[in-house]
């Protein structure tokens, strides 16, 4: 996701909505010694709660995360298909997306009272059922999938686009696919997931196909800041190829031995013969 945002970033020389799910993307991978039991791990043994903390910031940060790069995605549409029943439904998906988010974002924060029971697994704390939640935004997200998929195809029909948008289209269709998989393999995991508290042990499938889901909205959202990319790329390329080839500076000597040459050749004219001294040139 660095990479995507990076090259998104160097292609539009500024800031868009791809790159604010970034910070929550990387925070998922900032659990340590994922893969292996917690109560076997020596280094997870005095950090336990730390990891147990760093999960439940990194389900919270998730949840706006993934709803701002459907948005970047509604954006980018909004950017090549410009009428105004298109840019109408992108208003509307948009408000959607800020909805959910905020109806799934309390709970994931307050799910147990005192809030540090979420990472402390205090027995004497409330908490509410996630696992009904965590299938609900599930099944939401696999639905935005398809409807981010299939919303633009009705417009491709009508439209006269340039080469290069067809191609973005298409690229977005084809990674949109690739994001619609991975939130139906999450599910499954999801739904194969019980409570546990060894999280880096039973959570590893479902963070792998969450980090999946995410990348692929990304690169998703980042298609058309980075379709000049490739032409740029390559005529650098082809520039240090050319800095790098041995220039020919061997002067041809004329026939005196000398460099340079006569400078009436230089300068295009033919060298004028004076006539011999005849004879009686000299007695004269």
């Amino acid at each position: 996701m660095v990479v995507t945002n990076a090259i998104a970033l160097t292609s539009e020389r500024q800031v868009g909505l791809w790159d604010a799910p970034l910070g929550s993307g990387t925070s998922l991978r900032l659990h340590a010694e994922a893969g292996m039991h917690s109560v076997r791990s020596a280094v997870l043994r005095d950090v336990r709660l730390t990891t147990q903390q760093l999960f439940w910031f990194a389900e919270i940060g998730y949840l706006p995360g993934l709803s701002l790069l459907k948005v970047s995605i509604l954006l980018l549409y909004g950017r090549i298909f410009q009428t105004d029943k298109f840019l109408k439904m992108v208003r509307y998906g948009t408000l959607f997306f800020i909805a959910k988010t905020i109806a799934f974002i309390f709970p994931a924060a307050f799910q147990c009272m005192p809030p540090s029971a979420a990472w402390s697994h205090d027995p004497k704390a409330k908490c509410m059922n996630m696992m009904a939640a965590g299938y609900t935004w599930s099944v939401l997200g696999i639905v935005e999938d398809l409807v981010l998929i299939f919303l633009p195809i009705p417009t491709l029909w009508n439209l006269q686009m340039s080469r290069s948008k067809s191609l973005c289209v298409m690229g977005l269709l084809s990674i949109g696919s690739l994001t619609f998989v991975a939130s139906v393999v999450r599910l499954k995991y999801i739904m194969q997931l019980g409570p546990t508290l060894d999280v880096t042990w039973d959570h590893v499938d479902i963070i792998q196909w969450t980090l999946i889901e995410l990348l692929s909205a990304a690169v998703c959202s980042s298609i058309l800041p980075c379709r000049h990319c490739p032409t740029r790329l390559l005529s650098h390329l082809r520039s240090c190829m050319s800095d790098r080839t041995p220039r020919n500076d061997t002067q041809i000597l004329p026939d005196n031995g000398r460099p340079g040459g006569d400078p009436e050749m230089e300068a295009g004219r033919s060298p004028t013969l004076e006539p011999k001294a005849t004879v009686s040139d000299t007695h004269s």
